[in-house]
């Protein structure tokens, strides 16, 4: 039986990664001007959100992992958006993300770590539907390129069940409060176990498609709810039980064990539509691999976010004249 955790990485992982590298930033640079060019996914964003993060007290022994070590309220960003490349109407199928980034964390870090942050990214998808890195690949050429490569990954029977996976999660929302969010891939939860994370709503989904319906209806939904109550997210993570069925590396199969509370996310009313805020949310960095050791990510699509988010995000704001 295989052990809980534990990662095999293929042959050839490394080439697909600096492929994928390639393909993206030559997109960035197709696709946006020099200083105005946005991320590869969620260039959209809806809100980019003051929040708090307030790690549960009395946690069973087996839950004080990290962050989760001992209760504590930490300053955290929130940023919603659209996953889609390029920018589209709210009122289209769509995925969304919810990126949260924890302020002022004490502990020891992957790498040095001078803003001393832990980032989960979290989308509405439960599974992440490339499932390994050489499939994210070929998925990235479709998607950039289109044909031929579009007819090729369509025609392949392995693909069929991952292409039908995008379809079912994507959705149109009508409100990005009320959803529930997922992180798809696994982390290390303190040593010998394995995590994936969710964030669950406190606020239940009662919205509807809104009368005369802009392009940005979910911008300013999310302007309208905050600017009349907090809004509440449980975050909680579900363990790897059986390493057959709820595999490291293939974040295409979700995992179907119990989730526990450990933490409560609190996004106080305010006002986000300065330009300091925007340029702010459009400018923050979210990668997982932002995180304490005893939180490490885990798994192939895990390893390539490592070089894809870095490597892009200092290409987008060397192009885009910010300062690193």
């Amino acid at each position: 039986m295989k052990e809980l955790g534990k990662e095999e990485i293929p042959l050839h992982e490394d080439v697909h990664i600096d492929e994928i590298v390639q393909d993206m930033q030559g997109f960035l640079e197709r696709t946006y001007a020099p200083g105005k060019t946005k991320r590869h996914f969620h260039p959209k964003m809806h809100g980019c959100l003051k929040a708090t993060f307030e790690v549960k007290e009395d946690l069973p022994s087996h839950l004080k992992k990290g962050l989760f070590s001992k209760p504590n309220t930490y300053d955290a960003w929130v940023r919603f958006s659209s996953a889609p490349p390029k920018e589209a109407s709210d009122k289209k199928p769509s995925g969304l993300g919810m990126a949260i980034k924890v302020m002022g964390v004490d502990g020891d870090f992957i790498e040095p770590n001078a803003e001393m942050v832990q980032d989960f990214l979290m989308t509405t998808s439960p599974v992440l539907s490339p499932g390994h890195v050489a499939n994210y690949r070929r998925a990235m050429k479709m998607l950039i390129y289109g044909l031929p490569h579009t007819i090729f990954y369509v025609l392949d029977p392995s693909n069929w069940r991952r292409i039908t996976l995008t379809l079912k999660y994507r959705k149109r929302f009508y409100n990005v409060l009320e959803q529930m969010y997922f992180s798809g891939a696994p982390m290390l939860f303190g040593e010998g176990a394995a995590v994936k994370c969710a964030v669950k709503p406190h606020k239940s989904k009662t919205s509807g498609k809104p009368q005369n319906a802009t392009d940005f209806f979910l911008q300013q939904r999310l302007m309208e709810d905050l600017a009349m109550e907090d809004a509440y997210f449980d975050f909680m993570v579900q363990f790897q039980e059986d390493p057959a069925s709820e595999p490291i590396e293939d974040t295409s199969r979700q995992w179907k064990t119990t989730f526990h509370t450990v933490a409560t996310i609190c996004i106080p009313k305010q006002e986000f539509s300065s330009q300091e805020r925007i340029t702010l949310g459009e400018n923050l960095q979210f990668n997982p691999w932002h995180a304490l050791k005893s939180h490490r990510p885990l798994g192939g699509i895990n390893r390539a976010r490592k070089a894809v988010y870095g490597i892009l995000a200092d290409f987008r704001k060397q192009r885009n004249g910010v300062e690193p």
